[in-house]
This record gives structure tokens, sequence and C-alpha cells, in this order.
């Protein structure tokens, strides 16, 4: 409650925790099926890092996406205002990017490589692209608020924090 009205960007990012501070996700998640994981999906504020939202993932190799919309509804639900939401190309898509635009916040998802400009029915897809090309420094800038999500997986992970 002290920072709902303070905390106004957040970014969305997914991992696996484990029980074992041995094992890393990072390197285990190439293998075929990783062992030992819960895999969690989050919405972090990018100030102070607080989580907002949270789901556990069906399965360890679930994709991060399908949790969007659910993470998205809860921050905006439990924040007064949600301004930015900058995330990995694992969230890109233009479903995803109109979500982020229904609840009247600027979105920063990393396009792929094959990404086009061409809408497709996505008016914020098109929007979020043409403002990467019109101003990259500034779009990066505010994408790469997003490394403060990965902060709060390596505080979780670093301090044994198991989730059950």
């Amino acid at each position: 409650m002290p920072v709902r009205d303070l905390e106004h960007e957040f970014g969305p990012d997914g991992s696996g925790l484990t029980p074992s501070c041995k094992q890393n996700y990072e390197n285990d998640r190439q293998k075929i099926k990783p062992k030992g994981y819960e895999k969690i999906v989050v919405m972090v504020g990018l100030k102070y890092k607080l989580i907002s939202s949270f789901k556990y993932a069906a399965k360890p190799t679930a994709h991060e996406s399908l949790y969007f919309e659910s993470l998205l509804t809860e921050t905006a639900r439990r924040y007064s205002r949600v301004d930015l939401v900058a995330g990995d190309s694992g969230f890109l898509s233009r479903c995803n990017c109109d979500l982020v635009a229904g609840v009247g916040a600027v979105l920063r998802f990393y396009p792929k490589k094959n990404s086009l400009l061409s809408s497709k029915g996505g008016r914020a897809w098109w929007v979020m692209l043409e403002e990467l090309t019109v101003d990259p420094q500034k779009w990066l800038s505010e994408y790469h608020k997003r490394s403060n999500t990965e902060g709060c997986f390596l505080t979780l992970k670093h301090d044994s924090f198991i989730v059950t």
C-alpha cells in the first residue's frame, strides 16, 4: 500500500525457481525437461522492484506470454496507474500490445528480428514500433528499465526464497 501511488512502471518476466542453490535455471532450461523447477511468471514494479502479480506456470516449459493478461489485469487493479510496461520479446504479441494500451500505458516489448511495422489490426503494435524508429534512444532507455525485473529474480534466488 505505501507505494501504491508511487509505482507506475512495470515489467513482466518469468524464471524457474528451485529449492537447491546448486541448480541454475538459465543453464538447465536448454535441456528437454528441466527437473526440480517451479516456473513463476511475475509483474514487477520497475522503481521499487516489488512483485505486483505472479502466476505459477502449468509446467516449467510453459510460454510466459500466456500469463501476461492476468498479470497486467491484477497489477492495474492494485495500483492507481500503469504508465509503462516493458518486457522482453517473449511477451511480444499484438494481443499483449493491445492489452497494455487498454490500461492506458506506454508499451515497450523488444521486437523480434522478423517483426514488421504492419499493424495487422493492432494499432498499439504499430505505434510502439513507430516510436522505436522515430527516437530509438528514448525508446531503448524506457525499454531497459525492465532490467529491474532480473534483479527481482536474483534477489529471490539469492535469498533462497522458495515458493510453496
